[in-house]
Formats: C-alpha cells, sequence, structure tokens
C-alpha cells in the first residue's frame, strides 16, 4: 500500500485537503493519505512513500530533501490548498 502523508503547519487545515485526496483517489485503494502537523516530518517522514508540503511549509523542500533523498515530494500551491483541486497530486501519485 502506498502510503502518503500531508503536512502543514498545525494538521488541522489539511483535513479538508486529505478529503479530497483520499476522493480523488478512491477508484484506488492502494492508497492510504495522512496528516500531520509539519513539526512531525522528520519523526514519521520514513513511514511514508510521498510527503506532500502545504503551501505554509514548502520552503522547507530542502530540508526534506536532504533528510529523506528516496521519498517523492509534492508541493501544494496555494490555489490547490484554498480551493482543495487536488487533481495534479493525485496524478503525480499515480505516476
Amino acid at each position: 500500500m502506498t502510503q502518503i502523508g500531508l503536512f502543514c503547519a498545525t494538521g488541522l487545515s489539511s483535513a479538508l485537503i486529505v478529503k479530497a485526496l483520499k476522493e480523488q483517489l478512491a477508484d484506488d485503494q492502494h492508497y492510504q493519505v495522512n496528516s500531520a502537523p509539519f513539526s512531525e516530518i522528520f519523526m514519521v517522514g520514513n513511514d511514508y512513500d510521498f510527503l506532500i508540503l502545504a503551501p505554509q511549509t514548502r520552503f522547507n523542500q530542502a530540508k526534506v530533501a536532504a533528510a529523506f533523498p528516496d521519498k517523492k515530494i509534492v508541493l501544494l500551491t496555494d490555489e490547490e490548498f484554498l480551493s482543495r483541486n487536488v487533481v495534479r497530486v493525485a496524478e503525480e501519485i499515480k505516476i
């Protein structure tokens, strides 16, 4: 099963994005999507295949990439986060 972690500043606002992503990936049951505050990424990042960074945390991309060189990192845009449009993100995960 592919594990997907979505990390935002506090982990609270990402619940809506997680729901939208689960709906987008609903036709394929091989995905598990979770959210957490960014402060936990260095403790739990190895548990995930994909690390999605919300707009307010994407400035940490270089640190995350250095800590997890074997993980696919996906950056959410402001527009995707605000509109909960996760089509592009789902496509990147399915590749």
